[in-house]
């Protein structure tokens, strides 16, 4: 008895002495493996490091950010020398292959110039590259973007690129979406329709506030994009220099605001019978609106604020329409409207000073 009580008060120090033992033993071995199994390759984290090297962090937020309170940080700021890069902020690796895929560095305050012999380029696995509000200096889309075979989305929006679209994003044959909308680039229409010729794949492509003044009148008809069999979104906002009408296609969703377009809502749009959202809003458009766009069977949301529309509303053809706003015009509404049975926001005024603004939310 007397033996089994001094075993007993050693007991608890027995125990201590082997949990620390066994803490110490598994610390080690965790650190070793994970050191052993690290999922990105050498020179990957190389690659990116370089890249990082080569800008600078902006000292102040990106002006659409600020505006929009969008949550901005530098991203690279968490890419350390000797650390899993697949952990990394705004990288993501396969998980068997350990290849980087995906770089997503969305307002990641990245500032300086991007030139063609970048490091960026040499990750020619990646499947999704988002460099979107950045401020790249000016520099042009380097035709080294054309390397990326593997790419399915590239986002380049609003990061201060310039210059022509260069013809080297035709070799991306298995883009998904695209979006290179900046005020500094500028499109012709020749090279721009090599350019997206074998995109056959593309369904999403953003194109807005590009110079289009060099596109040639009633460019429009003829470009390609229109004959890709999978674009189904397309976003022209914000471009002064759109002519022409549009060929039949498969687009969904269209978006033509901000475009200073006038006159009558063309005829030709009545060859976009797919689509279920269309913004027109702050143009120039007048005149009563064409039946033909209350006969449209999918459409779903229909933007014509801030324009010069007059007349009656038409009845609605078919009951899909679940978004519709007419404010800024000169219209005159009929009960029929009221009859969509999906109907969930009628906007019918909003005043210039946005002191009073009419809105109805159907349920």
């Amino acid at each position: 008895m007397k033996n089994y009580s001094l075993s007993l008060a050693q007991f608890p120090c027995s125990i201590l002495f082997l949990l620390y033992f066994l803490t110490t033993i598994s610390s080690s071995f965790s650190s070793n493996f994970s050191s052993s199994t690290q999922l990105c390759s050498h020179h990957q984290a190389l690659s990116l490091l370089q890249f990082k090297q080569s800008f600078s962090i902006q000292r102040s937020p990106f002006w659409f950010a600020r505006n929009y309170q969008y949550d901005q940080y530098p991203k690279t700021e968490s890419w350390k020398e000797g650390t899993d890069c697949c952990l990394w902020d705004g990288v993501t690796c396969d998980l068997e292959t350990g290849q980087v895929t995906e770089l997503d560095l969305f307002f990641s305050m990245l500032d300086g110039t991007l030139h063609s012999n970048n490091s960026l380029f040499s990750l020619h696995h990646l499947q999704k590259l988002v460099l979107s509000y950045n401020d790249f200096n000016f520099s042009k889309i380097s035709s080294q973007f054309g390397q990326f075979s593997n790419l399915m989305h590239l986002n380049l929006t609003h990061s201060n690129f310039a210059g022509q679209v260069s013809s080297e994003i035709s070799h991306l044959s298995n883009l998904v979406s695209l979006d290179i909308s900046n005020k500094h680039l500028s499109l012709e229409t020749i090279s721009f329709d090599k350019s997206v010729q074998n995109l056959t794949k593309l369904r999403v492509l953003y194109l807005d506030y590009i110079d289009m003044s060099l596109v040639a009148p009633n460019s429009l008809t003829n470009f390609n994009i229109f004959l890709l069999p999978n674009l189904d979104s397309l976003i022209l906002a914000d471009n002064e220099g759109l002519t022409g009408s549009f060929p039949s296609s498969n687009l969904r969703m269209l978006d033509l605001s901000h475009s200073n377009l006038s006159g009558e809502i063309p005829s030709s749009f009545e060859n976009l019978s797919n689509l279920e959202s269309l913004y027109l809003f702050s143009n120039f458009f007048n005149g009563t609106i064409p039946s033909f766009l209350f006969a449209l069977p999918s459409l779903g949301y229909l933007d014509l604020h801030n324009n010069h529309f007059i007349g009656h509303i038409s009845e609605f053809q078919h009951n899909s329409l679940e978004y519709l706003d007419l404010s800024n015009n000169h219209l005159k509404v009929t009960y029929s409207i009221f009859k969509q049975e999906y109907l969930k926001v009628l906007i019918l005024a909003k005043p210039h000073n946005c002191v009073r603004v009419k809105i109805i939310y159907i349920y």
